[in-house]
């Protein structure tokens, strides 16, 4: 019945601005939930891999439109052994579904691509599949030179291991903490109020004094969530609104 509507959703994606995109990606996703048969096998990847469309829009569909089973894992496995970076970036985002569980070690090496785009998207795309094995992959890229990957690699550490984190993957994201960018450190702290330990207490208390007020507001939350009130309340009187509304709302949950 749908047949007919989505090779011109597909046709739409990469001419739309941002917004409209998004929007019709999902309308792309809700037909292929609904009737992935309309969809032949390869058809779908000759719009992921058309290079006249923005990458950006490209990996936004590959993401959504993992988890409908359109595409063979083979067919998306050979485009990850592209020489172009941008079709390896967009198979490995493809493949991040329990599906295609059979391309996990495939995508483990690709956290060590050449490209950052495709360390970043096979991040992205690990936690998906359920193989714990992949933290490994997530820990060393929290290594990496380009600070997206890393950011990539915190969520997916946080993912794959969550309130099951052992020592040396809370260590690693107490580390994280740390980052020269905020954005990583954002991520560490956010990853942190999930799985929790001893070195939970210690990142958030050595962020209270982060310069980003974000980051702060995070290491209030993280305080608050684990207990450690009274070092989430030194920053009653921090010189940002969100910082102070953070430990306000913090001291409101203490006494709920």
């Amino acid at each position: 019945m749908y047949q007919a509507a989505w090779p011109t959703l597909l046709d739409d994606v990469g001419g739309a601005d941002d917004a409209r995109a998004r929007q019709l990606t999902g309308s792309v996703v809700v037909l292929g939930l609904a009737e992935p048969e309309g969809f032949a096998p390869g058809a779908l990847s000759a719009r992921l891999f058309h290079g006249a469309l923005p990458l950006e829009h490209r990996l936004e569909l590959a993401g959504a439109m993992a988890d409908v089973p359109v595409e063979p894992t083979a067919l998306l496995l050979s485009r990850l052994d592209s020489a172009d970076a941008a079709e390896r970036a967009v198979a490995a985002r493809a493949l991040g579904a329990p599906c295609h569980k059979k391309a996990c070690a495939r995508l483990r090496r690709a956290t060590h691509d050449l490209d950052a785009r495709v360390r970043k998207a096979a991040l992205h795309a690990l936690p998906a599949l359920g193989d714990r094995r992949a933290a490994a992959s997530a820990l060393a890229a929290l290594a990496d030179v380009d600070a997206t990957v890393r950011r990539a690699a915190v969520a997916a550490l946080c993912a794959l291991t969550g309130a099951l984190a052992g020592a040396a993957d809370r260590l690693a994201l107490a580390r994280a903490v740390g980052d020269a960018d905020v954005d990583v450190r954002c991520a560490g702290l956010a990853a942190l109020i999930v799985v929790g330990g001893l070195e939970a207490r210690a990142a958030g208390k050595g962020a209270l004094n982060d310069p980003a007020p974000e980051a702060r507001a995070l290491a209030v939350q993280l305080l608050a969530r684990h207990g450690h009130h009274d070092d989430a309340a030194a920053l009653h009187d921090d010189p940002d609104a969100r910082v102070r509304r953070a430990v306000k709302e913090a001291r409101l949950r203490a006494v709920a």
